[in-house]
């Protein structure tokens, strides 16, 4: 039933009790500076489902006196995010807790209710509910703003591949992942071809585009699991986790295949892409990626001399 009219703030009160439903209406009604409105529901499932079908600023749940009754409340948070006032029938700072722990912002003893006391309890609920949202809200942004960060810090921003920093970190987590699994790791060198004489003669814009296109065509040929990044201006770095040396020289072919798969075209310039490149398996104890680079531009220096 409905015990007010137009609503500034709504309340849902669950409560089989008349009186103290009349008593809390009178309240409500009396309210000075704001306007409220009350719905009822004798029952659980009856105010479960009113939850559903509209919306509520706060809501008075009346609970039982036996120990499960703040079985309610968890009833309740399981479907709505809604501030909770349980009304139960004896108070004390143990019940209060009890009824916090379950998800209510506020606890007040029904024999001892008053005007008073309901209005500050769900003003309190009803803040105290709007500063959790706020602090959650303002938590998830900074959790955004910081894996954003990272992502930034990670990232080449031309090719969006990961840059050094970031290939480090999948480099330490594939290194730890190898040993405890027993497994090989691979890593192929991509080396771009007569990419400073694209620069030289075109300009770095259409150096730039190059770039990308290469990276596009180098992700196509690999899985989700392994790690590109972009090492220097002209040279792609891969890690293969789980792959033996015959398996990188299959993935370091495809690759060699898809760069050169098609001339890029321009506006004014058809430009052919092909790369040299170099494989090899990493050791299981960790080493840089210096190490690995000296290890791979020799493999490319043989690549580039066997044309």
């Amino acid at each position: 039933m409905t015990l007010m009219g137009d609503k500034k703030t709504k309340v849902l009160l669950i409560e089989n009790n008349e009186s103290l439903a009349s008593m809390v209406g009178n309240v409500l009604d009396k309210a000075p500076g704001k306007d409220y409105s009350m719905d009822v529901s004798e029952e659980l499932n009856q105010g479960l489902k009113r939850l559903d079908e509209d919306s509520y600023d706060v809501l008075l749940l009346g609970v039982s006196q036996d120990k499960n009754g703040m079985g309610a409340v968890e009833e309740v948070r399981k479907k709505s995010s809604i501030p909770i006032v349980v009304l139960g029938a004896k108070n004390g700072e143990a019940v209060h807790a009890e009824a916090v722990k379950c998800g209510a912002q506020d606890y007040l003893d029904k024999d001892k209710i008053d005007s008073s006391l309901l209005m500050q309890s769900l003003k309190y609920a009803i803040d105290i509910k709007r500063t959790e949202d706020a602090l959650q809200e303002a938590s998830t942004k900074l959790n955004q703003a910081s894996a954003k960060l990272t992502n930034l810090l990670h990232t080449d921003p031309l090719t969006e591949c990961l840059n050094v920093a970031g290939l480090e970190v999948a480099l330490q987590n594939e290194f730890e992942r190898a040993r405890r699994g027993g497994w090989t790791l691979g890593a192929v060198l991509v080396d771009l071809d007569d990419f400073n004489r694209i620069n030289a003669q075109l300009g770095h814009g259409v150096g730039d585009v190059v770039l990308k296109e290469a990276s596009k065509r180098i992700q196509e040929k690999i899985r989700p699991t392994d790690h590109i990044a972009r090492i220097g201006s002209d040279e792609f770095l891969i890690i293969l986790p789980d792959t033996r040396y015959a398996e990188s020289m299959l993935v370091a072919e495809k690759m060699r295949l898809g760069v050169a798969e098609s001339p890029l075209r321009l506006a004014s310039e058809t430009i052919r892409i092909t790369a040299s490149l170099g494989v090899l398996t990493l050791p299981y104890e960790f080493c840089s990626i210096e190490e690995i680079l000296s290890l791979g531009r020799l493999a490319v220096r043989e690549s580039k001399m066997m044309g």
